[in-house]
């Protein structure tokens, strides 16, 4: 019985674990949306369209690099750009902005 709650605590204590935000960005579309959340602990989550996934981040400057956990397909972004109003997300193919998700402050 004692290993039991000891489990159940582990459970609840992790569960409860918060990361501050440090970053984040939303556009609401008419099907699904788009998101970009960038944690302290450098991980962030990623959202766009129907799909969305985590991994970890390195920032450099204005550069985010991401390097995902399971990355859905080749065609979503390796890296992305802070600007002041918007995150640009880049793709490792034409190196070219493609997305742009308003930031919030």
């Amino acid at each position: 019985m004692t290993k039991f709650l000891l489990v159940i605590n582990i459970l609840a204590i992790y569960s409860c674990r918060q990361n501050k935000i440090i970053y984040s960005g939303f556009n609401d579309l008419v099907v699904g949306s788009q998101q970009v959340i960038l944690y302290d602990d450098h991980r962030f989550l990623i959202e766009l369209s129907l799909g969305g996934t985590e991994g970890n981040f390195e920032k450099t400057g204005d550069t985010v690099m991401l390097y995902y956990d399971n990355k859905p397909s080749a065609s979503w972004p390796d890296s992305l750009q802070i600007t002041k109003d918007y995150f640009v997300l880049f793709d490792g193919n034409t190196n070219h902005g493609r997305t742009k998700i308003q930031r919030y402050k």
